[in-house]
């Protein structure tokens, strides 16, 4: 009996110290939480641990990415729905939890951009307008071998012709381009070299150019008026396309002769170099007419009425004359009727001097 007694107590004692190591190893309970979610991707997602019982942890990001750190943090690239896996191990076990973590979507750039300048001549500047969104970074390639990385850029186009500007864009959503085409022309100019009558540059002439004949007779509102270079030539630039009037000195040298003479026949032709035959200037002096008469005279320069009606007495002054021989006729009046008493005269004009003829 006393046997049975002591086998009962050992089974019991058994029983119970089965029962406390058992007891003592308890099973993981895997858990974390995070922050940095809920925003345009990429962005770091920090993640902290909240496991009991566990030694090691495995994590799944839900992209393909894993870690064994304690408190991991991860970058994601690229919006989505990600399932994060815990795996949290110990003495009693694995336990694991899974979470949704969510990442927003970067929008592409949408590339768009104006521009003011179109159809103007080179040299003029040419202004940009970027409106593009959802980028923080630009490239601007303007066609012509130049670039800018500025976000509203100007430019300025040397030469004429048509252009392919791009504008690439680069964002959290990648990058996009748009392109577009600017029309440069090349400026309206007019070319011609001034030589004497013997066929000599002539550097540093004084050119002048007028749009209309009033301005030319009235030698008012030039145009422009610039000097010849170191081998004759005349060169005008950015002008409107207009057939001009032109007066060329030098010295005692011009063009003289009519508006009709000294006109372009033809207007520029525009966003060209407009090229001309050399002009040749003669030396100019003038022609004193002193009458001692007192009847009226009408006066002639070549065969050209100066004067219809100069006074007996008076003096009279033909103004820039070419140098050479001239002929001078005098016509007498009497009683404003044009009579047949005619006198001419043979004067030799020199350059910068005046040659006088007096008659009775």
């Amino acid at each position: 009996m006393k046997n049975v007694i002591l086998s009962i107590f050992a089974f019991s004692m058994l029983f119970i110290g089965c029962s406390k190591n058992t007891q003592s190893t308890p099973s993981p309970v895997a858990d974390f939480s995070y922050t940095g979610a809920n925003v345009t991707a990429p962005a770091i997602v920090q993640f902290t641990n909240n496991s009991t019982n566990a030694t090691s942890y495995l994590w799944d990001f839900g992209d393909g990415s894993t870690s064994t750190d304690i408190n991991p943090s991860h970058n994601y690239t690229a919006g989505g729905v990600f399932i994060v896996k815990l795996t949290a191990t110990g003495a009693g076990g694995t336990n694991s939890v899974t979470k949704n973590v969510t990442l927003i979507s970067a929008i592409p750039p949408s590339v768009n951009f104006s521009f003011t300048g179109d159809s103007k001549e080179a040299n003029d500047t040419v202004s940009f307008n970027n409106t593009t969104s959802n980028a923080t970074s630009y490239s601007w390639n303007f066609g012509d071998g130049t670039s800018s990385t500025l976000p509203n850029p100007v430019h300025v186009y040397t030469s004429g012709g048509t252009f392919t500007v791009t504008l690439t864009a680069t964002g959290t959503g990648g990058n996009g381009s748009k392109s577009s085409t600017v029309t440069v022309y090349n400026p309206t100019q007019l070319k011609f070299q001034v030589i004497n009558t013997s066929g000599t540059p002539q550097v540093g002439a004084t050119v002048t150019l007028y749009n209309n004949v009033t301005d030319y007779n009235n030698k008012t509102n030039p145009v422009i008026s610039s000097t010849t270079d170191a081998s004759g030539y005349f060169l005008a630039s950015r002008i409107p396309s207009v057939a001009y009037y032109y007066r060329i000195t030098n010295g005692c040298l011009d063009n003289y002769g009519s508006s009709s003479t000294n006109h372009l026949s033809t207007a520029l032709t525009l966003h060209t170099l407009n090229s001309y035959n050399a002009i040749v200037i003669n030396g100019k002096g003038s022609v004193y007419l002193s009458s001692t008469s007192t009847n009226p005279y009408e006066v002639w320069l070549d065969g050209n009425v100066q004067l219809s009606s100069m006074s007996g007495g008076s003096t009279y002054t033909i103004n820039e004359v070419p140098v050479g021989s001239h002929s001078v006729r005098v016509l007498q009046l009497s009683g404003y009727i044009l009579t047949a008493t005619d006198e001419t005269f043979t004067v030799n004009v020199t350059c910068g001097n005046t040659s006088t003829v007096t008659f009775p």
